[in-house]
């Protein structure tokens, strides 16, 4: 099967956000680089790109075209950040209008604020699909979205139920904090997905073969970026002094919590993986998997998987962390 060029950039050197960009792209190189290593995928990553760079990257250096670019950094209404300069939205979509990379390059995503009009105009030049923020929005909360994002994409291979997933897990989260009587218009979901080609949002991707345990361990990581959401929510309230739904917040916070201990009494008693998936799922207040569709796997037992200690372990330890985290935010609002 011919692989996948994933290009991930983004601009370190920002003087504002560059620590938040070096851990974006930290979290997408966790994602991808388990894929690069079962020899699914081609992964590059640049901390700093330029546009010199951007365009040698863009135009087949290695041989190969970047099928994902994903761009962390910062944008507004008329430019977008370069390492070395800012560069004006038109100079920034010419880099992308070239026939042989169009043939290729399915997803842009830009992690970056103000970024629709940008999206708009590589869409005019040929990139079937480009994820974009309609408004300013806090680079954590940007970075934990776009994480959720390519995890489920890996996961479901469809490009618009990832992100309908995506939004889902984000407005779950989002709604922790209550903005009826607060000075902030409640936001919507900041983000959108922009397409001059409908079929590619819903064609399935190549299929990534996962084992159900793989499966597991991704779903524990959604589960983690959805507390990562909630914290930043409740951060983003406390700084704009909104009144926090604290009934909401912990009747929700206890029943996740309560599915949790469930899924770690499966893992210490090596029950099925069925058992401990379909839990997994009930202990999300947005969605983990594909409406409509049940676990249909084969029952195997925990003590069955490949390096069932290793993956005992590190289960154990995901999920005791979250308890914690839960138990966190009970104690901060009793």
């Amino acid at each position: 099967m011919k692989k996948r060029l994933i290009y991930i950039a983004g601009t370190a050197n920002d003087p504002d956000i560059g620590r938040y960009i070096q851990q974006d792209i930290s979290n997408m190189k966790d994602i991808f680089e388990y894929y690069e290593d079962r020899g699914r995928l081609l992964l590059r990553t640049d901390e700093m790109v330029d546009t010199e760079l951007l365009l040698n990257r863009l135009q087949n250096e290695s041989g190969v075209y970047p099928w994902l670019f994903y761009f962390s950094g910062h944008s507004s209404l008329d430019q977008i950040q370069l390492a070395d300069k800012p560069q004006k939205i038109e100079t920034f979509v010419k880099l992308f209008d070239d026939p042989e990379l169009l043939k290729h390059l399915h997803i842009v995503y830009l992690s970056s604020c103000e970024s629709i009009d940008i999206g708009h105009q590589l869409n005019e030049v040929g990139v079937k699909v480009v994820i974009v923020t309609r408004e300013k929005i806090p680079a954590f909360l940007a970075n934990v979205a776009s994480s959720i994002f390519f995890r489920q994409l890996m996961r479901v291979r469809n490009i618009e139920l990832a992100f309908e997933l995506t939004k889902v897990s984000y407005q779950a989260q989002r709604s922790v904090v209550d903005y009826s009587q607060g000075n902030i218009r409640e936001p919507e979901f900041p983000f959108e997905i922009l397409s001059n080609q409908e079929e590619t949002l819903r064609s399935p991707l190549p299929r990534i073969n996962l084992r159900p345990e793989e499966e597991a361990v991704i779903k524990l990581h959604l589960l983690d970026s959805e507390r990562n959401l909630r914290q930043g929510f409740i951060e983003h309230g406390r700084s704009h002094s909104l009144p926090i739904n604290t009934k909401y917040l912990r009747e929700n916070t206890m029943e996740s919590q309560k599915e949790l201990k469930r899924s770690l009494e499966i893992v210490e008693e090596e029950q099925t993986l069925v058992d401990l998936l379909d839990n997994l799922d009930r202990s999300s207040l947005g969605q983990l998997s594909e409406p409509g569709k049940g676990s249909k796997r084969k029952k195997i037992l925990i003590k069955e998987v490949k390096n069932p200690v290793a993956f005992k372990r590190s289960t154990t330890e995901s999920i005791r962390r979250m308890i914690t985290i839960d138990d966190e935010i009970l104690s901060s609002y009793k």
